[in-house]
């Protein structure tokens, strides 16, 4: 009976160790904060879960979003934003956003382009990605090891805050944070 249970403990151990997350998420410092809502101009986009492809499609996006920022005597008031909604495939459809100043009554809000909205308010985990934008997938997956490991449920699509200016800053010390809603019960 005991070379038995140990045998049937060993193989729950096993199953265990086989359902954990690969990615080591120990070197990555997680914090735990509370965000608040912003108003945010967004434009929903595709592209190829490719670097160069992401980074034109935002490029183009964000263009869009200043102009449409201009024209409506708006002020940005944050760094520029890349929501993630759904990754299929070799696809990748995600909202360009950047949070705005000065929205009034009569500003556009549901027009055909750009739109206006409130970003998510709540309980969320931050990651620190300091380094090339490419290597976001990898920073990405660490967070997924660590909410998997953790029992930690999302509760709603994570995004990307690039707060360092790509044209002035060196890609190895560009910094972006993540973001990623969980639920606190």
């Amino acid at each position: 009976i005991v070379l038995r249970d140990y045998h049937d403990g060993l193989a729950k151990l096993k199953e265990l160790a086989e359902g954990l997350p690969t990615a080591d998420f120990s070197e990555i410092a997680i914090e735990h904060i509370v965000v608040e809502a912003a108003q945010i101009a967004y434009l929903p986009a595709t592209s190829q879960a490719l670097p160069d492809a992401i980074s034109a499609a935002l490029g183009n996006a964000y263009f869009q979003i200043l102009s449409f920022i201009n024209e409506n005597q708006l002020t940005s008031a944050g760094a520029p934003l890349a929501i993630t909604k759904t990754f299929s495939g070799s696809k990748l459809r995600f909202d360009a956003a950047i949070p705005v100043r000065g929205v009034v009554e009569g500003t556009p809000r549901d027009n055909t382009g750009v739109k206006i909205r409130q970003s998510f308010a709540g309980p969320v985990i931050r990651v620190k990605h300091v380094g090339p934008y490419r290597n976001l997938t990898m920073t990405h997956r660490k967070i997924s090891a660590y909410l998997a490991a953790l029992d930690i449920q999302r509760d709603g699509p994570s995004w990307e805050s690039y707060l360092s200016d790509p044209g002035k800053v060196a890609e190895i010390d560009l910094l972006t944070h993540v973001f990623y809603p969980i639920r606190v019960d």
